[in-house]
């Protein structure tokens, strides 16, 4: 169904969106799937020629998963820069 002129009016005037719920703390701390699995790739970065590990076991919260992964990064990265050298 279309129209032979458009329309001029604002269908959405005066309408406005429901403000979102905020999440339970207890769901906020959660890590989110997406770090689980980037924790898992950056596991996988060698360090010093260590071999690729998992994760530690004691990552529980999206802090501990985001912790790990910078930290474990910036190790590769210099490990990296040193051996570029």
């Amino acid at each position: 169904m279309t129209r032979s002129t458009p329309r001029t009016d604002d269908p959405l005037a005066g309408v406005t969106a429901p403000a979102p719920t905020p999440l339970p703390a207890a769901l906020t701390a959660l890590p989110a799937h997406l770090e689980q699995v980037q924790a898992e790739l950056t596991a996988r970065l060698t360090v010093d020629g260590d071999s690729p590990i998992e994760p530690p076991p004691g990552l529980s919260t999206a802090t501990d998963y985001q912790h790990y992964i910078e930290q474990h990064t910036a190790a590769w990265e210099a490990a990296r820069a040193g051996r570029v050298h």
